[in-house]
């Protein structure tokens, strides 16, 4: 994607709903905290940029930065306005997570922490919605499709925790995940997929 394409892409996102919802929790808090001079910027940014291939961006498609809060997109490895949104949820809520819960997301297991919640929000959300649509509400229908969801969530979280600590990355996104997978903040709603464990 070009850069102009990536730029056009996040402006069409941030008009969606989900997107929409955490910038405002964001921006209000950040407002609030620029106003008491505890930030020294009153919203979050986005930037497109062509990214390197070493570091943590490697193999990253975007990336959270502060200071100043701010959501980065790869553009060279972004292909559709899909996926820019999809991109941008999983970056804010990482977002949402350091500024206004004040998660030390460099620490490995508050990373594998918001890697769970944020692939459960991105990568598997469209995934959970549909099972949950087209499965009929038959227990072992359901049971097989949190089971799934739940796999989805723990896949990506370990290659996304990984890139920051690669040999951590397993044990902490197992260690976290019954606890950060329920917790569904900034969202108060709950879809009957969340409730699952990879357990038999």
């Amino acid at each position: 994607m070009e850069l102009y394409e990536c730029e056009d892409a996040v402006q069409v996102a941030l008009q969606q709903r989900r997107p929409q919802h955490i910038v405002g929790i964001i921006n209000k808090f950040l407002a609030q905290q620029h106003r008491e001079g505890k930030s020294p910027v009153p919203a979050i940014d986005f930037v497109c940029l062509d990214c390197r291939d070493v570091g943590p961006e490697a193999n990253a498609r975007a990336f959270f930065s502060a200071p100043p809060p701010t959501v980065v997109f790869c553009a060279n490895r972004l292909h559709s306005g899909r996926e820019v949104e999809e991109t941008m949820v999983h970056e804010l809520i990482h977002a949402y997570d350091f500024t206004v819960r004040e998660m030390d997301i460099s620490k490995s297991d508050v990373l594998a922490c918001s890697e769970i919640r944020s692939a459960r929000e991105s990568e598997c959300y469209q995934k959970a919605k549909l099972l949950e649509t087209v499965l009929p509400d038959v227990e072992f229908f359901q049971k097989s499709a949190r089971w799934y969801n739940a796999r989805c969530v723990r896949d990506h979280a370990i290659r996304s925790t990984s890139s920051m600590f690669p040999a951590e990355a397993r044990d902490e996104v197992d260690k976290m995940f019954d606890q950060c997978y329920t917790d569904h903040s900034p969202f108060t709603h709950t879809r009957r997929l969340v409730s699952a464990s990879l357990g038999g």
